[in-house]
């Protein structure tokens, strides 16, 4: 039975091809040749072209249950670094056109669907790449692209799995209360909270989503953000752990990953190179044109002092409207002065390179780091902990000279000053002794009068050295017109005695 049934299909399935033969080969009437050779000629186009619909329906059948490998494009955000490559444009809406990679992926969530029930359905696992969109996908790429794009997907990697519980503690991903293995990250301890995902606040996943994160963490718009959970009906498509490794390393994504068996070293140590983080910084200014900062050792302790202040009390503000240590008291303390000084304060796992992106991706930053007037710095990263959250501050001093402008009107009316003190404080000194004169208010008159003239000079010879007036010098001014106010008193009364 099965031999006659097997010789059916082989039949049918060669079919133009024994017609093809008997037409040509085939012996007998000249007409009945004839006639299978009509037919086989018609029939065998129809043949292909079934097989080759056949053969296209089932690839297409293959890639829709998962079994076969599609391409999709990766445009270079750099999101996922060092898994895809960063682009190289400048603007975000450039990097978004531009295709660094194309990734192997299989449908998602693939299998059959019959009857409302899937059947050799796929099933996530932690650390599946996954492509997704929805909603939130859409209002953020029209946000970052002026609304000149709302059709962009995102690709990202399942952190944490439906169920699961998920929190971002001290630069690491703990899940269910264990610490996370991630040879994928770009970068080691560079997983922070944002909105959706504070750090140190544990949450957990519904049974219909996922948390995904991109594997440049301090580049990646993901579930810690504006992402938040994603659905699992919203994932397209998955590069499934397993597929991530191939025989051949040029293909495999896991070329890329790193040793992470020195990561848990890492906790609750700064991360910041201060050296390299000025070094990097330098090179920002000269290339601006500007000349490079001095590191000033005296700075780098205030900064310290600050940052210490600003983990005890939570208190990032410049003002230090909390602990009231501000910057003018820490520098005070370590005897550094200057004309004009600065403060730059963050939080956040950063390294020398990234805290550099990080500032120079903001246009006032920037420009305060760039300010030709600083000639001197130093920086200073703490540990420590707020509400019981590992943090990492980072403060940096700027100190700055840019000698005074005197006019020529403000020395002229120093010396002017002091010379009529000069021409009338004789006149009243040869009234010493004198019985008609109330010599008390006499002395009184001359000591304000000298000390008038002393505060004088001292002030002029500031403005002539060029050196900005010090504290004591600006008190001096301050006081003058109420010198001179007392000065017109006692002359008054000693010209008019009653």
């Amino acid at each position: 039975m099965f031999s006659s049934v097997f010789k059916v299909l082989i039949f049918i399935v060669f079919a133009p091809v024994v017609l093809m033969m008997s037409a040509i080969g085939g012996r007998g009437h000249f007409l009945r040749r004839l006639i299978f050779a009509v037919l086989a000629f018609q029939i065998v186009p129809l043949w292909v072209g079934g097989y080759l619909m056949i053969a296209v329906a089932g690839v297409r059948v293959a890639q829709a249950v998962g079994v076969v490998q599609v391409s999709e494009y990766v445009a270079g955000t750099g999101s996922m670094y060092p898994t895809f490559p960063k682009g190289e444009t400048l603007t975000n809406l450039e990097r978004m056109d531009e295709i660094v990679a194309q990734a192997k992926v299989r449908a998602y969530p693939g299998g059959i669907l019959f009857f409302g029930q899937r059947y050799f359905g796929r099933d996530l696992q932690r650390g599946d790449i996954v492509t997704f969109a929805n909603q939130k996908t859409q209002e953020i790429v029209a946000k970052e692209s002026g609304d000149q794009k709302t059709d962009i997907g995102f690709i990202k990697r399942v952190i944490g799995l439906p169920g699961e519980r998920i929190e971002v503690r001290d630069g690491f991903v703990k899940v269910n209360g264990q610490l996370l293995d991630e040879p994928y990250i770009a970068t080691p301890r560079s997983t922070y909270g944002g909105a959706f995902l504070p750090d140190c606040h544990e949450i957990t996943i519904p049974s219909d989503a996922v948390i995904v994160m991109g594997d440049n963490r301090k580049g990646s718009n993901d579930s810690r953000f504006d992402v938040g959970f994603v659905l699992l009906r919203d994932i397209s498509s998955v590069i499934p752990l397993a597929d991530q490794s191939s025989p051949s390393k040029r293909d495999g994504l896991k070329v890329h990953w790193r040793d992470t068996s020195e990561d848990s070293k890492m906790a609750n140590q700064p991360v910041l190179d201060e050296k390299e983080y000025i070094k990097l910084l330098n090179q920002k200014r000269q290339e601006s044109g500007l000349k490079a900062l001095s590191l000033e050792p005296k700075l780098s302790q205030s900064a310290k002092k600050r940052a210490q202040v600003i983990i005890k009390y939570n208190d990032l503000s410049f003002e230090a409207t909390r602990s009231g240590y501000t910057m003018d008291k820490a520098t005070s303390e370590v005897g550094y002065s200057n004309i004009i000084m600065g403060e730059a304060p963050t939080q956040g796992f950063f390294t020398a390179d990234e805290l550099i992106d990080n500032y120079f991706q903001f246009p006032q930053t920037k420009n305060f780091l760039l300010n030709e007037k600083y000639q001197d710095t130093g920086v200073s990263a703490q540990i420590g902990e707020i509400n019981g959250c590992p943090v990492q501050v980072i403060v940096q001093h700027f100190g700055g000279y840019i000698p005074p402008t005197y006019t020529d009107q403000e020395k002229q009316g120093w010396q002017n000053l002091i010379d009529n003190t000069a021409k009338v404080l004789p006149g009243w000194e040869s009234l010493n002794s004198n019985s008609r004169v109330n010599q008390e208010d006499l002395r009184k008159l001359l000591d304000l009068m000298r000390k008038r003239q002393s505060n004088a000079t001292q002030i002029l010879n500031k403005m002539k050295a060029n050196l900005w007036l010090g504290e004591q010098e600006k008190a001096m001014i301050n006081e003058d017109s109420a010198l001179f106010e007392q000065i017109e008193t006692l002359a008054k009364s000693l010209n008019n005695p009653s």
